[in-house]
C-alpha cells in the first residue's frame, strides 16, 4: 500500500503474508519511491531481504519491526 506525497511514493503498509526477497520498482505511478513509512512492513515475518529504490530518503520508525527473517536491505546504486 502506498500514497503519493509531494511527488514521491511513500510505502505505508503491506500484506504481512509476503515471503522472501522483496524488490521495489523504481517508480510507482511515475513517482519515485522516496520513503518507507512508519510500521510499513511490521510483522512481515517471512520477509528475508529487501531491494529498495535508489531515490529512498527516509525509513520510518519500526518500519521492519518483527521481520524475524529479514537479513539484508539493499540500496540500489550502493556497493556493499
Amino acid at each position: 500500500v502506498y500514497e503519493i506525497v509531494d511527488g514521491g511514493a511513500v510505502i505505508t503498509d503491506c500484506d504481512t503474508e509476503i515471503e522472501g526477497l522483496l524488490t521495489f520498482p523504481e517508480e510507482i505511478e511515475g513517482c519515485p519511491i522516496t520513503a518507507i513509512g512508519e510500521k510499513a512492513f511490521d510483522k512481515c515475518t517471512s520477509l528475508t531481504g529487501h531491494f529498495t529504490s535508489n531515490s529512498l530518503v527516509s525509513i520510518g520508525a519500526y518500519a521492519f519491526r518483527d521481520c524475524k527473517e529479514l537479513k539484508n536491505i539493499y540500496f540500489r546504486g550502493v556497493q556493499p
